[in-house]
Formats: C-alpha cells, structure tokens, sequence
C-alpha cells in the first residue's frame, strides 16, 4: 500500500509536468498506462487483502 502511494505521488506530480508543457499529446499516451496501473493496482492489492483476512 505504501509502494501505491509513493507511485501514485509520481505519477500525479509528472502528469501535473506533462499538462503544462508544450508536448501534451505525445505524453499523455505514454502516461495513460501508468494511471491504469496504479488503478489496478490498488484493486488488486485491495483484493488481496481481503482475500488474507
């Protein structure tokens, strides 16, 4: 969960970069995996835990 948090951070902070450069178009394709990531991921470690109780 942690490792989510410090990954969502960077991910908010480099996308935050991206939209107030001059080359939006090409990054947000390359950026829109590491959001779905980071939305799966936590599912997933969600899951996960539920699953261990």
């Amino acid at each position: 969960m942690i490792a989510f948090i410090f990954y969502f951070i960077g991910h908010f902070l480099w996308s935050y970069n991206i939209f107030f450069s001059s080359k939006i178009i090409n990054d947000v394709y390359v950026n829109l995996p590491f959001g779905l990531f980071s939305i799966l991921g936590l599912i997933a470690s969600i899951q996960l835990y539920n699953f261990k109780k």
